[in-house]
C-alpha cells in the first residue's frame, strides 16, 4: 500500500511538472510570435518606404518578410506539437491519478 502512495505522489508530481512546462511551451509560442511579427512588420515598413522611393531593395525586404513568414510557420507547427505533446501527458497524468477516485467500485460478495 505504500508503494501505491509513493507512486499517486510521483504521479502528482509528473502533473506538476507537465503543466507547468505545458504553460511554459505557450509563453514561448507567444514570445516567438512576438519576435516573429516585429520582424514582419519591419519588413513591411521597409519595403513600403523603399517601393515609395523606388529602390531596388525593396524585392530584397519583400523576400526578407517572406522567409521571416515562412520561418514563422514552421516555428507555430513545432509549438502546436509541443503544446498537444504535453496536453496527452497531462490528461494521462490526471487519467491515472482520478482512477482510484473515479473507478467502478468492486463487486463484494455477501
Amino acid at each position: 500500500m505504500c508503494d501505491s502512495d509513493n507512486s499517486r505522489e510521483r504521479g502528482k508530481e509528473e502533473f506538476k511538472v507537465s503543466l507547468e512546462t505545458r504553460n511554459f511551451e505557450i509563453e514561448l509560442f507567444w514570445k516567438r510570435s512576438l519576435f516573429f511579427w516585429g520582424f514582419i512588420a519591419s519588413a513591411f515598413l521597409a519595403f513600403a518606404t523603399l517601393e515609395k522611393d523606388k529602390s531596388n531593395y525593396a524585392i530584397v525586404i519583400a523576400n526578407f518578410g517572406m522567409v521571416c513568414s515562412f520561418t514563422w510557420t514552421l516555428a507555430n507547427r513545432g509549438s502546436k506539437f509541443l503544446i498537444e505533446n504535453w496536453q496527452k501527458k497531462l490528461f494521462d497524468y490526471k487519467n491515472y491519478l482520478e482512477q482510484g477516485f473515479f473507478s467502478k467500485p468492486s463487486s463484494t460478495e455477501d
